[in-house]
């Protein structure tokens, strides 16, 4: 999965076409050249939420496909993270989706891609001397900043067994 945000500045101009009408309408004029930051920030961890529960979804319905037992109608209805099926694939869904959660979250390597994405645009958009990988600073003009080490979250690994074999409440 490749999660992007792009969000550009833009100005607002509002326009009255007639004067003997109050009605009005907005245009908004893109400055493709000036990345809007504020957004950009607020932006990142909704937007990559809302990429891992699609993500999720999709391989949610590609798996319990292949495990549900009936073939022929499958019954699957989803709004956003919350998913139903009939009472007899339940059992099944509970399967589909430990795998999903176990191959989506229980790998390391996902985070460490992800940070080394942020790393890559940080050097794309700020120039090759604005990260020091030795000091793990960003140089923004004057500014320092110290960029946090992905490897000091990672103090205890997630054992994707103990989630296979969790018990679903369906006993």
């Amino acid at each position: 999965m490749k999660v992007q945000q792009y969000y550009i500045d833009s100005e607002a101009i509002r326009l009255r076409p007639f004067k003997y009408k109050k009605n009005t309408f907005t245009l908004k004029i893109a400055n493709k050249d000036k990345i809007n930051k504020p957004k950009q920030i607020r932006a990142l961890m909704p937007n990559l939420i809302h990429s891992l529960d699609s993500a999720s979804l999709t391989m949610l319905v590609n798996i319990f496909d292949t495990i549900s037992t009936n073939r022929e109608i499958l019954n699957f209805y989803s709004i956003h993270d919350c998913f139903a099926v009939n009472c007899n694939e339940v059992a099944n869904l509970f399967e589909a989706l430990k795998t999903v959660y176990i191959s989506i979250y229980s790998d390391d390597a996902y985070l460490l891609k992800f940070d080394q994405g942020v790393l890559n645009s940080i050097i794309t958009h700020l120039g090759d001397n604005a990260y020091d990988p030795e000091t793990r600073l960003i140089k923004v003009g004057d500014r320092k900043l110290q960029y946090p080490n992905v490897n000091d979250i990672f103090t205890q690994s997630i054992d994707s067994r103990l989630i296979k074999s969790s018990n679903s409440g369906l006993n």
